[in-house]
């Protein structure tokens, strides 16, 4: 295990309001401590787990008098059969959706999420990224294990027992040594924007696959 001093990284961190920041690090390298020290840093935040530790109130989580995309997220994630069982009866990732649903339609200003869309199918955790990066008056601050969920953040701060690289993530996924210091190689976007990059293909980094396409084929 790494040891870790939570005080020091937090000195090195930057993480303006309403922006959406990808905290990435290895297992063991402090990120659940970092993420209940961020919870005490910000006012009016809220922390989310891997694992809910608080039973929901499924009957308290409803579709109206929200916005229209949150209404349209939680269509497709089909939470609405969810209502008819109780919370104790879902599986891990089912749990998780409710938690992160409960936090949408609250008032919290910072939302920090540790290795809180783990358990998610991919295809809800795109769903869940590409919402959380469309709100724009919420401080989102995602610390993860998964080197892909760093093409949704605005920055990423790559840790490994210490601050190892805090920047813009279009700055981040040009510097490949930077993740394999804290042993990881770079996202599958990233290594493909270099490669067509490289061949004069693209002029810089796109990290969403049909922006790439359309750029490509244009």
């Amino acid at each position: 295990m790494i040891d870790v001093d939570i005080k020091k990284i937090v000195a090195n961190l930057d993480i303006k309001n309403n922006t959406f920041t990808t905290i990435l690090g290895p297992n063991d390298c402090g990120k659940t401590k970092l993420s209940n020290y961020l919870k005490k840093k910000f006012d009016n935040a809220v922390e989310l787990l891997s694992i809910p530790k608080n039973s929901i109130n499924i009957k308290d989580i409803t579709w109206d008098n929200h916005n229209k995309k949150l209404n349209t997220l939680l269509k497709k994630l089909e939470l609405e059969q969810l209502t008819e069982y109780s919370f104790k009866t879902l599986s891990i990732g089912e749990k998780q959706l409710l938690q992160i649903t409960s936090v949408l339609i609250s008032n919290y200003d910072v939302i920090i999420l540790d290795n809180a869309l783990s358990n998610l199918s991919s295809v809800n955790k795109e769903l869940i990224l590409k919402y959380l990066k469309q709100l724009s008056d919420k401080t989102i601050i995602n610390i993860t294990t998964n080197k892909e969920d760093i093409i949704y953040g605005d920055n990423t701060i790559l840790i490994n027992g210490d601050v190892i690289l805090n920047d813009k993530t279009i700055k981040v996924i040009d510097n490949e040594l930077a993740f394999r210091n804290i042993g990881f190689e770079l996202p599958f976007m990233a290594l493909l924007s270099l490669k067509l990059k490289y061949y004069d293909l693209l002029d810089k980094p796109i990290m969403d696959m049909n922006r790439m396409v359309n750029k490509i084929w244009k």
